[in-house]
């Protein structure tokens, strides 16, 4: 039977609400999710908060954060299919009153003209003309969303047709909850090891075995709780018969009142263990690296050679499997999504302001600006992530692939330059 692929095999139109009521009949816990924009207007009208998470058939295995999930109290919705248009086209501008005076006046002045082509018999198609003044006009309110921008660089990077693409996308509708956020990965080599991210308040933790091995800053009382229960409710999702016990998926969840609510399932790396520890100090050419998640092959003991390539906002390919690369500064959110997951070893630069005596300080602020879709990405879709500083590579500033020497156990790891 292939039910630990279930999803993989068969992709679902809506993979976060499919996904959910999944888990839903299997005893999990999980927000009101309502069938449609009327009930979900419903709910609203009663008091409840109402978010709109766009889905898209990719969604399982592919990237993440790609289109905007924005609350039904926005503004600019008034039924689906405004909806739909807020996410392609973007939100109305701050002073949408003045300018949907101007459009009215607009569209005014367009009809006389019309009438006047008409009259005239232009070869211009009326009803053409009259559907392209809508547009401009919807352009002249609407300022370019992040939704628009990412679709139409993932359309570029796979060649895959952008009309295509958006009438694969949907929305289902889901009681907003307001709780603790966060994201909950087993490690990829280390078993009863678990990494979570709490998005508010920002905490990074690692538990291995049930005790906090790592804290990257202090929580409260009810934030530990959670952090200490979250592998229970992982395990509880992760084992179900439709999922694959081998993989460690990248699971979102709100945490409230002591319980843990499903939000996501995203399709993470197969678990790999390492079978060797790397009890030795760096050799004398050997960078130890600031953090580590993934292991190199036991069958190299003194590491191994790579090819590290780095990708830059301009570049147009998208990495080939296994390759391993360094993301520069300005690359584009999809290009990044798309090459990680395929990548052997993701080199992650702490912020260039930290200097060699500001390990801890550096480590920190990394996981404080990784409480994103990237960041989560960054640190769990490639198989090996390693946070370097950037002074580690000043000699390789100006080449665009360079070799290196790679070995890690999963806990730490060692980066000799070639």
């Amino acid at each position: 039977m292939f039910y630990n692929y279930h999803f993989l095999l068969h992709p679902p139109r809506q993979p976060k609400r499919e996904i959910a009521e999944y888990v839903r009949k299997n005893g999990i816990l999980v927000p009101d999710i309502y069938d449609s924009f009327r009930d979900a207007r419903k709910a609203e009208s009663s008091g409840r908060k109402v978010r709109a998470r766009s889905e898209h058939p990719q969604d399982y295995n592919g990237v993440s954060g790609m289109l905007e999930s924005p609350l039904l109290s926005n503004p600019s919705i008034t039924d689906e299919k405004s909806l739909k248009l807020l996410i392609k086209e973007g939100d109305f501008m701050k002073n949408k009153g003045f300018m949907l005076h101007i459009g009215h006046i607009h569209m005014t002045m367009e009809r006389g003209r019309i009438l006047d082509r008409l009259l005239y018999n232009l070869k211009e198609d009326a009803i053409m003309y009259i559907e392209r003044k809508k547009k401009e006009k919807r352009d002249l309110m609407r300022e370019p969303g992040n939704s628009s921008h990412n679709a139409g660089r993932y359309c570029e990077l796979l060649g895959v047709d952008e009309r295509k693409f958006w009438k694969k996308a949907s929305f289902s509708y889901w009681e907003e909850i307001d709780g603790n956020n966060l994201t909950i990965v087993a490690d990829s080599c280390i078993k009863g090891r678990y990494h979570i991210l709490v998005h508010n308040p920002i905490t990074y933790a690692i538990l291995e075995n049930g005790k906090v091995a790592y804290l990257s800053h202090s929580a409260p009382d009810d934030v530990m709780q959670c952090i200490v229960g979250s592998p229970d409710f992982y395990e509880k999702v992760r084992s179900l018969p439709m999922f694959s016990a081998i993989n460690c998926p990248v699971i979102e969840a709100e945490h409230l009142s002591g319980n843990h609510y499903f939000l996501q399932y995203l399709l993470g790396r197969d678990f790999d263990p390492v079978d060797f520890a790397l009890d030795r100090p760096p050799g004398k050419n050997e960078i130890a690296a600031l953090y580590c998640r993934g292991s190199t092959l036991a069958g190299h003991p003194d590491g191994e050679i790579i090819s590290v390539k780095r990708l830059y906002s301009m570049t147009k390919q998208i990495p080939h499997d296994g390759e391993s690369c360094m993301h520069s500064e300005g690359i584009s959110m999809m290009l990044s999504e798309l090459a990680l997951r395929r990548q052997n070893v993701n080199f992650m630069l702490a912020d260039s302001i930290f200097k060699q005596s500001d390990r801890e300080t550096a480590i920190k602020s990394f996981f404080y600006r990784s409480i994103s879709h990237t960041g989560v990405s960054r640190l769990f879709k490639p198989k090996i992530s390693l946070l370097m500083f950037a002074s580690d590579f000043d000699k390789r500033d100006n080449k665009e692939e360079f070799q290196a020497k790679v070995i890690a156990d999963g806990r730490k790891a060692y980066v000799e330059l070639l």
